[in-house]
C-alpha cells in the first residue's frame, strides 16, 4: 500500500496546531497517512495538544532544534512513505488531499512532484480567497510564479526527493522555493486543479515578519541557480529593489506578479 508522509515543524503555534492535525488526521485515506510532527520545545501549550494526539502521531517530539529546515529534514529521515510533503503547524490540509496526490503519483517509478491549488485562510481560519493555479513547465515559470506555487499544495515521490537532495538548512524563509527549483530542473510537475493546501497568513508569520531578510535570500537562492542570463538578471533585479526601502514590501511583487 502506498503511504503518504507527511512532516510537520512546529514551534510554539498553540493557536493552529490542533487544527493542522486535525486536517491530516481526518484525511479521507488517513489509513494511508503517517504524520510525523517535530516540536521545536514550544511554551505556549503545544505539548497538551501533541499529547492528545499521540495515539495518531507516528513519531513526535518537543524539543530544541536548529531550525525549521533541520527539523523538516529530521522528520523525512524517519519517513517510510513512497509520497511526501510537509505542512506547517499554522496550515492545513485539505480533506482529501492525500487521496488525491496517491492517485496523481502512485506507481510512477521516476521523479515526480505535483501540485495543486491553495486555499488561503486568516488567523481566524476565515477564507480569505483561492490561490492561483499556474501551469509550470520550467526552471522559469517556478522564478515567475513561486509565490502561486503554495508550499501545502505540493507532493511529491520518494525518487524525487532522492533524486534533488534535502532541504538546505542554510535557509530560513525561502527553503521550500530553492527545493522547487531542484525538482524543476529534474522533471515538470503535474498541476492538478483541485483543493489540496491550506496556506494561512496572519501577523506572527515568517513570511510576514521577514522583510528585507526574505528579499536576500531570495535573491541568494537565484544566484545559486543561475543557469543563464535572464535568471541572473532577476537577481539583479531583486537587488535593485532591496538597496532602497520603498521596494521592501512583499517578495511577491518582486518575482512574479501580484494575485
Amino acid at each position: 500500500m502506498t503511504v503518504v508522509s507527511v512532516v510537520t515543524p512546529s514551534y510554539n503555534q498553540v493557536s493552529f496546531l490542533d487544527e493542522c492535525i486535525y486536517s491530516i488526521r481526518n484525511q479521507t485515506r488517513s489509513d494511508l497517512v503517517e504524520h510525523i510532527l517535530l516540536d521545536a520545545g514550544s511554551t505556549d501549550g503545544s505539548l497538551s495538544i501533541l499529547e492528545k494526539h499521540s495515539d495518531w502521531l507516528k513519531y513526535w517530539h518537543s524539543r530544541p532544534d536548529r531550525g525549521q529546515s533541520q527539523a523538516i529534514n529530521e522528520g523525512f529521515r524517519m519517513a517510510t512513505g513512497d509520497i511526501m510533503c510537509w505542512i506547517n503547524s499554522d496550515d492545513a490540509l485539505s480533506s482529501n488531499a492525500a487521496e488525491i496526490m496517491i492517485a496523481a503519483l502512485d506507481g510512477i517509478k521516476e521523479p515526480a512532484w505535483a501540485y495543486g491549488r491553495s486555499i488561503i485562510i486568516d488567523q481566524n481560519s476565515e477564507m480569505m480567497g483561492v490561490g492561483r493555479l499556474d501551469k509550470i513547465c520550467s526552471v522559469c515559470d517556478v522564478l515567475r510564479f513561486h509565490n502561486h506555487l503554495m508550499q501545502p499544495g505540493v507532493f511529491w515521490n520518494r525518487a524525487m526527493w532522492d533524486c534533488a537532495g534535502t532541504i538546505n538548512e542554510n535557509l530560513h524563509y525561502v527553503m521550500d522555493f530553492d527545493l522547487w527549483l531542484r525538482f524543476s530542473k529534474i522533471s515538470p510537475p503535474i498541476c492538478i486543479d483541485k483543493i489540496i493546501g491550506v496556506n494561512r497568513i496572519h501577523e506572527d508569520t515568517k513570511s510576514s515578519k521577514g522583510g528585507l531578510l526574505i528579499h536576500k535570500e531570495i535573491s541568494s537562492v537565484i544566484r545559486m541557480h543561475a543557469m543563464n542570463n535572464p535568471i541572473k538578471n532577476m537577481a539583479g533585479h531583486i537587488d535593485s529593489k532591496i538597496s532602497t526601502p520603498s521596494g521592501v514590501r512583499n517578495p511577491q511583487i518582486i518575482v512574479m506578479p501580484p494575485f
